[in-house]
């Protein structure tokens, strides 16, 4: 079963989500006494959502490194998101491609990263030009790692987020359209 969970382990979610409703649970309510506890936690939740919400439209991450594709993700990705992409994309500056290898299908390439010495990670660029990491941060996380990303500017010569990377939960306007129900 594929499953996407922020990277979080099951115990994590099931913490989280323990830890966030004990404080309004009591085993001594009734029904509508737990209703009213719950319906009143959902509305801080959401309170505090669109708080978060308006503070993103009002000012922008600070941009480390002035270049075309740090411009263009500080505009579309929310804060911390913009803050984890920037730092990776620090580090894929440090990064050294060390070897590349082309079996006809797929050109493979070997990072190396200051962080991780010992550990060299594989980019794997198919004919179609879709890449893939052996970190698999991108599979598990939804953002591109340093490795991609090194791939992509020195490689690719990309300057800007191709759209294809930029998935829409990580976004400012994650909640701009309607969610439909499946029915």
């Amino acid at each position: 079963m594929n499953s996407w969970a922020v990277g979080m382990s099951t115990t994590q979610i099931s913490e989280s989500s323990n830890a966030f409703l004990k404080d309004y649970l009591n085993c001594d309510h009734n029904l509508m006494e737990f209703f009213m506890h719950f319906e009143r936690v959902l509305y801080k939740k959401r309170y505090k959502e669109l708080e978060a919400e308006y503070n993103l439209s009002q000012k922008l991450p600070r941009v480390s490194i002035p270049t075309l594709m740090l411009k263009q993700v500080a505009e579309i990705y929310t804060k911390t998101i913009f803050e984890e992409f920037q730092n990776d994309y620090v580090q894929s500056i440090e990064a050294v491609i060390v070897g590349t290898i082309n079996d006809g299908e797929s050109t493979i390439f070997t990072i190396r990263t200051v962080e991780d010495e010992k550990q060299d990670k594989n980019v794997r660029m198919d004919r179609d030009g879709s890449l893939s990491c052996s970190c698999k941060k991108f599979e598990v996380k939804d953002i591109l790692c340093r490795h991609f990303v090194k791939v992509l500017r020195d490689i690719c010569n990309v300057m800007d987020l191709p759209p294809l990377y930029i998935l829409k939960r990580w976004t400012k306007k994650a909640r701009a359209e309607c969610v439909k129900d499946r029915c």
